[in-house]
């Protein structure tokens, strides 16, 4: 302990742990994490703790620094004693998340074992401190610690899933990152979930800094928020490869270096060392160590400089601004499309392969154009697969491992084949697209409509939400029953990919639980928006059964195969289509 700050290592056992309950205080800003940020944190974790079998297990995680305002009486951690309220300075996005990913998974497991894991981090056990409303460890503030509680911490409520229309943007952010958790935790089995957790408790930690002075912990935020420049990882790689470059080539390799980073901004030239690691097949958390067993096998500093962070550079450049791709033709329009459907999707694992294919943009842009829309494709599809995180990581090292050996991406024995079991996983998936994963299902959606325009259509996913044209509840006497009178066929189209529209929050909130002619005539509204195209076929029908399902079901599903050049099993539709070939189709135009 430091007399002038108390300051403490502690893994999050020992933090999240009575006798301590943390409070989120009125001047704090509302938590603003999103999935990107949340799911990055994730996959940092799973990766350090090597429970995907990719790496060998680091011996520890740090989460970094958090700043506790307490009382005079309580200037150290002593685990003895009733529950008592520490206020959170600094250090709220990673506690609240990392007590969503703990509700996570407690409700996607559900053993006992996993139980007696979780509990502890999520609740206190002694009665409450004063100003407490409740003993969950970390608490939010009024209605947003209601949704918190009610939609994450308590013991199943993880698979309550509330009316998105009515929530705040911190609860639509909450939201995101519960599901984002469920799908990306769901690819592990229980073992790898119960040494997950073991590996967040016992060998995750924080540094955690003590102060019962506001004004005194005002000050500590700002020095850790907004003073000075840390020391980041490309400070110390560009010490150590100028110092080992040739004293002629000395001022060269600066002027690169720096315009390198002029170029990124501190920090993508931070994230961009990460993704040379993965150009190379350096797959271990340590990002310095990686860059050395780089340098090592290019030759040594210089050609690092020359051949690799040159290069890449300016392509990880063009990854983060497409617009700023020159190649005026046809091939650059599908470069510049392609990079920004893959903007839309959470995660990274991507990254490298684009890169290494824009390293060839200047000398044959045809090329470039399909390694690139191979990637966004294969991208897509690892989602439809609804595989998590690391898996992705591992299915696109091989594509980076395909295009750095100048193997073409649709070539036989291609990693971007699917078996004929994943071609049934994803029309499988398919069936309820919106329940395996909302927010793939919203940009598939968003693809459709770009398709039956025939142009990218640059809009906000979040500016809408999925609407049910037959609603997911209906009540015994609705005329939605008299259209779809038996409950199986029912529950099948309501989460058929053809039962399914993008509309705005408002407009969610008006069609609800209506009949279809009161639907229509709101989605009537969509006819000069940027979403006309996917609702064209809705807003001419004059009715809405099955048939208009799975026509339209049909029609989209035959879209997404000649977008992203997949062949989709059809067991379920066969005798459907037998019986009726000459079943209409939705004209998507008007």
């Amino acid at each position: 302990m430091s007399p002038g700050l108390p300051t403490v290592s502690l893994r999050i056992a020992e933090l999240l742990a009575d006798p301590y309950v943390f409070s989120v205080p009125p001047y704090q800003r509302p938590y603003s994490w999103t999935s990107t940020e949340a799911g990055q944190l994730l996959d940092d974790i799973i990766a350090a703790s090597g429970v995907d079998g990719s790496v060998t297990a680091e011996p520890d995680y740090f989460l970094g620094a958090i700043l506790l305002l307490t009382s005079a009486r309580e200037t150290s951690f002593d685990p003895k004693g009733p529950v008592r309220n520490a206020e959170i300075v600094d250090g709220q996005q990673r506690l609240v998340t990392l007590a969503i990913l703990s509700a996570a998974l407690r409700d996607i497991d559900e053993s006992e074992e996993m139980l007696r894991e979780v509990a502890p981090l999520l609740r206190a056990t002694g009665g409450l401190p004063e100003g407490r409303t409740s003993t969950f460890r970390v608490e939010l503030r009024g209605r947003q610690q209601a949704f918190l509680e009610s939609c994450v911490l308590s013991r199943g409520a993880c698979s309550e899933m509330p009316d998105g229309d009515r929530l705040g943007e911190t609860e639509r952010r909450i939201l995101s990152i519960r599901e984002h958790f469920i799908t990306e935790l769901g690819q592990l089995d229980g073992a790898q979930r119960q040494a997950l957790i073991r590996y967040i408790k016992h060998a995750c930690y924080f540094v955690v800094m003590l102060t019962p002075d506001i004004d005194r912990a005002h000050r500590m935020f700002l020095v850790l928020n907004g003073r000075g420049k840390p020391l980041t990882r490309h400070d110390i790689l560009k010490a150590e490869i100028l110092n080992k470059v040739p004293p002629h080539a000395a001022g060269r390799a600066l002027a690169v270096w720096e315009e390198a980073a002029r170029s990124l901004d501190e920090e993508h030239f931070e994230s961009f060392f990460s993704h040379l690691r993965s150009i190379y097949g350096q797959y271990r958390p340590q990002v310095i160590a990686g860059v050395r067993a780089i340098i090592t096998d290019v030759g040594g500093a210089e050609p690092f400089v020359d051949t690799v962070l040159a290069p890449l550079a300016d392509a990880y450049r063009c990854v983060l601004e497409p617009g700023s791709i020159v190649a005026n033709s046809p091939a650059g329009d599908s470069i510049r499309r392609s990079i920004r459907y893959l903007h839309r999707l959470n995660g990274a694992e991507w990254t490298p392969a684009v890169m290494i294919a824009l390293r060839s943009l200047p000398q044959d842009p045809a090329r470039v154009a399909r390694e690139i829309g191979s990637i966004e494709r294969w991208a897509h599809l690892l989602r439809m697969l609804c595989l998590g995180g690391s898996k992705r990581v591992r299915r696109f090292a091989d594509v980076i491992e395909a295009l750095a050996q100048g193997r073409g991406l649709e070539e036989p024995g291609s990693p971007c084949q699917l078996t004929r079991e994943e071609r049934k996983a994803i029309a499988y998936n398919l069936r309820d697209l919106h329940g395996r994963n909302p927010q793939l299902c919203k940009l598939t959606l968003l693809r459709l409509n770009d398709e039956l325009a025939d142009r990218f259509i640059d809009v906000e996913p979040g500016d809408y939400t999925v609407e049910h044209i037959l609603p997911q509840r209906t009540s015994e006497g609705s005329p939605w029953r008299l259209l779809f009178p038996d409950a199986q066929q029912r529950g099948e189209a309501v989460h058929s990919l053809g039962n399914l529209l993008l509309v705005s929050p408002r407009q969610n909130d008006r069609a609800r639980n209506q009949e279809f002619p009161r639907k229509r005539a709101i989605f009537a509204e969509l006819h000069d928006g940027p979403l006309a195209a996917l609702s064209a076929d809705v807003r001419a029908a004059t009715t809405w059964g099955p048939e208009q399902v799975r026509a339209r079901e049909l029609a989209l599903t035959r879209i997404i195969e000649r977008i992203w050049r997949i062949e989709l099993p059809r067991e379920r539709s066969a005798a459907t289509e037998r019986d009726r070939p000459e079943t209409p189709r939705p004209t998507f135009a008007e």
